[in-house]
């Protein structure tokens, strides 16, 4: 309760300023919105999350120093923001694929800066990523410039323009199969196409549950992609203490056994969960192709590491 009313009492307060609040409006393929002579400038305003974004900002005046924030709601209510300071060049310009943040969430050169930086806002737990547990809608930020620099969490300046943006996470064509084969649980994303195409198994580490975004990213680019969850979710152990090793050689032979995958890679995304595969004893990490028999043949597997932002 405590967080709806202080989100509704930050809005109102964004709202007297001029500045962000929680609705969102309809955004076109380039999303521009101005507030007097300003106007900043999304484009794509409705893209995929994975795909670069210009942000600009025109109609300042020549060298005023301006704060940009992006401000996301998650699916639970809960309040995501990040800022960056810029000064606009002599013809009252801003281009983050040109111009480099002089403070706020992050300096340097950063195009994409103000999305990987969204942050729990300063009234809420700190202790909290900005993932999509349904990747069917969009995901709905807004983007702002006010006057002057205001630091993280502070209350920024007068707004001077905002812009609606959405960052999707699937296409209309890549089909979404839920999976319940065996002990295996987890969905299924197929790009459009007869494929075959090349298999990817998808897992997160300690947060447990169905996380869907990245495979639905993944088939996107072309890939069967695996969500596969390991605890935490319907009948999987609830602790992840408590799995099983061969629930992963048994996941990597249901997406084989696929019409349209060609091959599977099982691709650790968490190193908490890649650290915890190889502690255990006799592990014997492969991934599975067919042959010209279409039975199975065991072959070295690429463990691909890396953070889970």
């Amino acid at each position: 309760m405590w967080r709806r009313v202080t989100a509704k009492a930050w809005d109102v307060y964004l709202e007297h300023m001029g500045g962000v609040s929680r609705p969102f409006g309809r955004t076109s393929l380039k999303s521009c919105g101005r507030i007097g002579v300003a106007t900043v400038s999304v484009d794509p305003a409705a893209g995929l999350a994975d795909q670069p974004a210009k942000v600009a900002v025109w109609g300042l005046p020549p060298l005023q120093e301006v704060t940009l924030r992006a401000l996301a709601v998650n699916e639970e209510g809960i309040l995501f923001d990040s800022c960056a300071h810029y000064q606009a060049d002599e013809q009252g310009q801003v281009d983050l694929s040109k111009d480099p943040s002089k403070g706020g969430d992050y300096t340097g050169l950063e195009p994409m800066g103000l999305f990987w930086s969204l942050s729990p806002a300063a009234m809420e737990n700190p202790y909290q990523r900005l993932e999509p547990r349904k990747v069917k809608g969009p995901m709905k930020l807004e983007m702002s410039v006010h006057q002057g620099y205001s630091q993280p969490g502070a209350i920024p300046g007068q707004v001077l323009a905002k812009t609606n943006v959405e960052r999707r996470f699937i296409l209309p064509e890549v089909r979404r199969i839920r999976v319940k084969d065996g002990a295996v649980r987890g969905s299924l994303f197929l790009p459009p196409g007869n494929g075959p195409f090349p298999g990817v198994i998808d897992m997160f580490g300690d947060e447990g549950g169905l996380i869907e975004y990245r495979s639905s990213l993944l088939a996107t680019h072309g890939f069967a992609a695996l969500s596969l969850p390991y605890f935490n979710f319907e009948d999987l152990p609830k602790t992840m203490e408590d799995f099983h090793l061969e629930y992963f050689e048994e996941a990597a032979r249901f997406l084989l056994r696929h019409p349209k995958v060609s091959m599977v890679r099982i691709v650790y995304l968490d190193i908490q969960l890649l650290a915890l595969l190889q502690l255990k004893e006799s592990v014997c990490t492969t991934v599975l192709r067919k042959n010209g028999t279409s039975s199975l043949e065991e072959i070295p597997m690429f463990v691909f590491r890396s953070c889970t932002c």
